[in-house]
């Protein structure tokens, strides 16, 4: 096999793969008919479902087609249509320098083009050519960079959380930065106030967090024989404290999956057990990023007393700071538009205030109290308790935000670890009696799905609405 060089170009949506090839492999059956042509060719991968990376998350620039010419001497040499995933090869008759333009297109809409110029020898075999593309549209939804590097250096997809050999659904992560940043706050004149206030500084570590909340799969999974002792009795927690099951008060949409569902009705003691027990069933004990005693479980064998504190620098699941979990559901870039979105991932409705209890422009990101009842469509009726819509939705329904995580604003309030108090010290408030939440639920009004409204609650209260997902540091 010739080894190759090539230029590396990332970009969210329409990510143009190059691979270092044997004339054998690029004319394997990964084509199709119409692309096993005979002769050296330069070799573009176009970008598909089967290869997204953790770059790869911006869903509303999703190219349906592409349109690839090869020049030489600015004259068309081929010109080609391809589909995302496909294999293209443009072949040539003579080695020289040529250029390959792409241009990205959703419908007939060109969003993104790029080209490349590379030369090529026909006794050397193909050459695999990597292409830049750039946006056409303003918040197309590419974020490309540039690099000369290896393509073992991109970054590959984080995979989902396997237990006992079992791979579980929806459980796949996000790594939010790559290194140290700072965000310098500032005031908020179309949201609620939010952690990243005026006046105030705070420098993230890289982290990792879920690209879903927990679900009720993995809750039960990881929670199912776990037990404490409490003043010398051993007792069992509860690894099914859901509210919302597939019958009674809260029943299951037809459309949606049961255990898919976000888990909700654990306390946040719970949450905080469970982030361990992970921990020891993918890490180890030593990773455990909290130091926990029990003192209360109460008779549905929830944890409803407990001291705790993190363990600095462990790399275990734990739950986010409150300034992580707002850093991931702006969208993770201070100079994007998404930063200042209302919700996680779109904005308010074109003539609606932020502070109104109905918005129809929460209706692509996320389960509120007007549009969990109408198929995830604000209306004017809202669900009764047995209905369907009356409850808790199955993770990952709606849009991604920019970072590619799913439900930050509404369908459960999602704990985080900071007490709930005065944000004026960049790490929070030092005590309290109650424990921080963010993103509001299904069962709430539009204003409270805002990245910046916050609540706290009791840590060994329960409720329909109140779940949580994981982070974990990138160390």
């Amino acid at each position: 096999m010739k080894k190759m060089g090539f230029i590396v170009v990332m970009a969210i949506m329409a990510f143009i793969t190059v691979f270092t090839s044997c004339n054998s492999a690029v004319g394997g059956d990964d084509l199709t008919a119409t692309e096993k042509e005979t002769g050296t060719a330069f070799v573009i991968k176009l970008p598909g479902e089967k290869k997204q990376t953790q770059r790869e998350l911006y869903s509303e620039a999703d190219a349906t087609s592409y349109e690839i010419k090869l020049l030489k001497d600015s004259e068309v040499v081929t010109t080609k249509t391809g589909e995302p995933g496909d294999t293209v090869r443009l072949v040539v008759e003579a080695d020289g320098a040529y250029t390959i333009n792409v241009t990205a297109k959703m419908g007939e809409v060109i969003i993104a083009e790029g080209s490349e110029t590379a030369s090529i020898e026909l006794d050397k075999g193909d050459v695999a050519v990597k292409v830049t593309l750039t946006p056409k549209q303003k918040d197309a939804g590419f974020n490309v960079d540039i690099g000369w590097n290896d393509s073992e250096e991109v970054m590959a997809p984080l995979s989902a959380i396997t237990i006992n050999g079992v791979q579980l659904e929806k459980t796949s992560e996000v790594q939010v930065m790559n290194s140290a940043v700072t965000v310098t706050g500032a005031k908020n004149t179309n949201n609620h106030e939010g952690v990243f206030i005026e006046g105030r500084t705070v420098t993230l570590s890289p982290f990792i967090m879920g690209k879903y909340e927990v679900t009720q799969e993995l809750y039960k999974t990881v929670m199912t024989n776990q037990k404490v002792t409490v003043g010398g009795v051993e007792k069992t927690l509860n690894a099914e404290p859901f509210y919302c099951k597939d019958s009674g008060t809260h029943p299951l949409v037809s459309s949606e999956v049961q255990k898919l569902r976000a888990a909700e009705g654990m306390t946040w003691y719970d949450a905080v057990y469970f982030c361990n027990a992970l921990t020891e069933k993918t890490m180890s004990t030593s990773d455990k990023a909290y130091n926990i005693t029990v003192t209360e479980v109460d008779s549905n064998g929830n944890i409803t007393g407990a001291t705790v504190t993190l363990v600095e620098g462990a790399k275990g699941y734990r739950l986010p700071t409150e300034a992580e979990w707002e850093f991931a559901a702006r969208g993770g870039d201070q100079t994007k538009a998404d930063w200042n979105y209302a919700f996680s991932g779109a904005d308010t409705a074109s003539g609606t205030s932020y502070s109104e209890n109905s918005n129809t422009g929460l209706d692509t990101v996320g389960w509120y109290w007007y549009n969990t009842k109408n198929a995830g469509v604000t209306g004017t009726a809202t669900p009764s308790s047995g209905e369907e819509g009356y409850g808790i939705h199955e993770v990952g329904k709606k849009a991604a935000n920019a970072l590619g995580l799913y439900d930050m604003s509404g369908n459960a309030w999602e704990r985080c670890y900071d007490w709930y108090g005065s944000v004026a010290n960049p790490t929070g408030a030092s005590s309290g009696s109650n424990r921080v939440g963010r993103g509001g639920s299904w069962d709430d009004f539009a204003y409270n799905c805002s990245v910046c409204n916050r609540i706290g609650s009791k840590p060994g209260s329960r409720g329909s609405d109140l779940g949580f997902r994981v982070v974990r540091s990138a160390q």
